[in-house]
């Protein structure tokens, strides 16, 4: 969220703060990510009119974006960071643009997945885009259930 007085973006959520608490502030890297303008929402309606089937078109909308893409190697080319209010989250979400390097076709995907957000946030800071990876499901379930991703980058 940006401050209409300050214009800073603040970020509010649990992990941020818990993450601050332990002295990691990943505030200031999360800033340096620019904020998704229409060029973000050109890809999804471009993503949306290029739909073959029905479910194609809840792709752009899914945080589970790279889930489909699983196992199977990326490149993502850029990112933006849209804000999010889920409870648990980081209080954004990410919107990429990635190539399937087997079609050279482009897509667009969201991910409010917290280790891949930090990994492609920090990989923006280091200036590595474009970038080839693989998302990649964690070996097995949290306590809580849930399956964590994160992606293997492929360097050379």
């Amino acid at each position: 969220m940006t401050d209409t007085e300050t214009g800073l973006i603040t970020y509010e959520s649990q992990l941020l703060t818990q993450a601050q608490s332990v002295g990691l502030d990943l505030t200031p890297l999360l800033a340096q990510v620019p904020e998704a303008d229409d060029d973000a929402y050109v890809g999804i309606i471009r993503q949306l009119l290029s739909a073959q089937t029905a479910a194609d078109l809840n792709a752009p909308f899914s945080l589970e974006g790279l889930q489909e893409w699983a196992d199977k190697a990326i490149i993502v080319n850029s990112i933006k960071r849209m804000p999010s209010d889920f409870d648990s989250g980081l209080g954004l979400y990410l919107v990429a643009d990635i190539t399937d390097p087997a079609s050279n076709e482009h897509k667009v995907v969201s991910t409010g997945s917290t280790n891949i957000i930090v990994q492609l946030v920090k990989a923006h800071q280091l200036g590595a885009f474009p970038v080839a990876c693989i998302p990649r499901f964690a070996k097995k379930p949290t306590a809580a259930g849930y399956t964590p991703m994160h992606l293997e980058f492929i360097t050379r």
